[in-house]
């Protein structure tokens, strides 16, 4: 029996965590400290006489410095390509890329492929203790409520890919699953956000096989074998990954978050120039949530069906961003109504390529 290909339903496995839960009193939720001082506290501060060449120090007053950090990174390797294999429970319950038992520092974690996120690599103050990690506190680093602050990876290895003193922020935000109050799963290891994935030449999602294979400096050639199409990919200032693809017969710019939760997420003004396109089944005023930015209002829209590039979307739901002052989020669509396909982000031409049988 092939057991990747016996995998549960996504919606099945979320029935069986509402039962258990219920059952046995068990929860999972996002975990933030009351006191974020007291982690800082607690752990090393970053040694100022560190030989680490991606930081320097500039002393302003008696007891007060500012740093700058190098986020100049640069891919060498004798290596040219690396395969890795998707986690599957990430894939299958939360929409997310992440891949299996990557090292660091003797400990193997799952390591979040989040082109949604604009920085080199983000961790969490668990990881930050069990790898006895120097931290630079930065007090809130998003939005009001989630503190944080910056520490490094000395000797950090991803695939064929080995960095020294890999920049990265840590936040003090987890989630974890309770039983009876007590936390016996805990949230660690490592996200790689597009300014570091943004580094390689591409990177190709084999949703089908469930495997990532990303190389350095080779460039993407699409296989005979499928049938491709491509649309313009781009960096913007920032960082964020954006491409304009066609929907609902409008060519819109939107990032592309290969861990977005949810299958399309849209700011209002998006989604005024194609709901004249689009037959509505229902809609209705509700919220979503976003990993960073917790619970937000929006308005839920079932519409009958849904053109996104060459693909015709059955009865999708689409997140329409409240049009208010509240925190928003920029539009994204994810790898949801795209989980039959073969995905190419063509960093080197930039292009993003999308290939089916």
């Amino acid at each position: 029996m092939n057991i990747k290909n016996k995998l549960l339903h996504p919606s099945l496995y979320l029935l069986f965590y509402i039962c258990i839960s219920a059952i046995t009193g068990c929860s999972i939720g996002i975990n933030t400290p009351d006191d974020p001082n007291a982690f800082y506290k607690s752990q090393k501060l970053y040694d100022f006489s560190s030989q680490n060449p991606r930081i320097s120090f500039t002393k302003i007053s008696e007891t007060g410095l500012t740093f700058t950090i190098n986020n100049d990174i640069e891919i060498l390797s004798k290596e040219n390509i690396s395969t890795l294999s998707y986690n599957n429970l990430y894939y299958d319950t939360l929409n997310m890329i992440a891949v299996n038992n990557q090292e660091y520092n003797d400990n193997k974690y799952k390591f979040l492929i989040d082109t949604g996120f604009n920085y080199l690599a983000m961790t969490n103050s668990i990881t930050v203790e069990e790898n006895g990690l120097s931290i630079l506190p930065a007090g809130p680093i998003m939005g009001n409520d989630i503190y944080g602050g910056y520490c490094f990876l000395p000797d950090f290895n991803f695939g064929f890919t080995s960095i020294d003193w890999m920049p990265c922020i840590f936040i003090q935000q987890h989630w974890e699953f309770n039983l009876l109050g007590i936390p016996i799963w805990q949230q660690k290891g490592f996200l790689l956000g597009n300014q570091f994935l943004s580094k390689y030449s591409y990177l190709y999602f084999d949703n089908p096989a469930r495997k990532l294979t990303f190389s350095a400096n080779q460039v993407f050639t699409p296989s005979s074998e499928l049938n491709w199409v491509k649309y313009p990919l781009y960096l913007a200032k920032d960082r964020h990954l954006f491409i304009t693809i066609p929907i609902a017969s409008k060519n819109l710019d939107v990032m592309f978050d290969t861990c977005g939760s949810h299958g399309i997420v849209l700011e209002h003004d998006k989604w005024q120039q194609i709901k004249s396109n689009i037959e509505i089944i229902n809609e209705k005023d509700s919220t979503f949530i976003s990993g960073f930015y917790g619970k937000l209002s929006c308005n839920k829209i079932k519409v009958k069906e849904l053109q996104i590039a060459d693909k015709a979307i059955s009865r999708p739901e689409i997140i329409v961003q409240g049009n208010n002052d509240q925190e928003t989020l920029q539009s994204y669509i994810s790898m949801k109504y795209f989980r039959n396909d073969h995905i190419v982000l063509d960093y080197k031409n930039q292009l993003i390529w999308v290939g089916h049988k």
